[in-house]
């Protein structure tokens, strides 16, 4: 089975104006084009994917309007194939339940389970309250997850969040990203196969305890912090592909930015050449 994953995809239907404060909203969110590309690219891929999963920052900090416009978004760039979402830290619980969902007056985290084609998805929101950055992991969400684990699923469970919970790989920005102990120990032993979140702005990838633990990049632009510790945001917009095999999880990072220019093109036969099968 394979996947998309996309993360901090930060919609805004209508782009505010550049302020010139030290982190604009206005360089770091999308009007639209480059999810609407990221998503067109994704479901039209060679390796076509059968689920699309968005890991939290779906707007930024936005209104009902723009979890509509990126509910519309969805529905017409993914190609009919199922996507699921969760919150993140620049998410409106009360915002996203009117816009994306149609349930007015509602707020609070958003967690649910679903089976999708035998494979389950958990999402839980590590920013139960609107806001916050470095997120957290109620013990509620933890039962939860434990609850909904009790009894495998045919082709196992995927975990969606928004806050990495094996740490951050940006060397001081670790306070931004914790390791949740409680979180590695509900899944371990269990069905879980793939535990997905995002936040980072950096794509990152470990194997815990036989668990993958992907974290994606942006579509609106990626974290760099090359210089010394301190962070850049630079533009970039990628996406996760990834298959969830048999003998494990692997991902790989789809770049949107630098055109398709085909320097070479390898075929089946020139492989084989290459490389070729070993004989008996």
């Amino acid at each position: 089975m394979r996947f998309v994953q996309l993360s901090d995809t930060h919609l805004l239907k209508n782009r505010p104006v550049p302020g010139g404060t030290a982190y604009d909203p206005a360089l770091v969110t999308d009007d639209g084009a480059k999810l609407r590309a990221a998503l067109r690219a994704a479901a039209a891929h060679p390796q076509r994917p059968d689920l699309f999963f968005l890991t939290g920052d779906l707007v930024h900090e936005g209104t009902a309007e723009d979890y509509r416009y990126l509910r519309e978004l969805l529905d017409e760039c993914c190609g009919g194939i199922p996507y699921y979402v969760c919150l993140g830290n620049h998410d409106r619980h009360r915002a996203f339940y009117e816009g994306f969902l149609g349930e007015s007056g509602k707020d609070g985290p958003y967690l649910y389970s679903v089976t999708q084609d035998g494979l389950r998805i958990v999402a839980l929101d590590t920013s139960p309250e609107d806001g916050m950055a470095v997120g957290a992991l109620p013990a509620e969400q933890v039962d939860y997850l434990r609850e909904a684990l009790k009894t495998p699923a045919p082709k196992g469970t995927v975990v969606l969040l928004h806050h990495p919970p094996a740490g951050n790989v940006l060397a001081g920005m670790e306070h931004l990203c914790p390791l949740r102990p409680e979180l590695l120990e509900a899944v371990r032993g269990t069905d879980v196969r793939a535990v997905l979140s995002g936040h980072t702005h950096f794509a990152s990838f470990s194997y815990r305890d036989g668990v993958f633990y992907g974290t994606a990049p942006s579509t609106v632009c990626s974290g760099d912090n090359a210089a010394a510790g301190e962070m850049v945001m630079v533009e970039d917009s990628a996406f996760l592909l990834g298959t969830l095999g048999e003998t494990g999880v692997s991902a790989g990072i789809e770049s949107m930015n630098g055109g398709r220019r085909i320097l070479a093109e390898i075929t089946r036969e020139m492989m084989e050449k290459m490389m070729p099968r070993e004989t008996a």
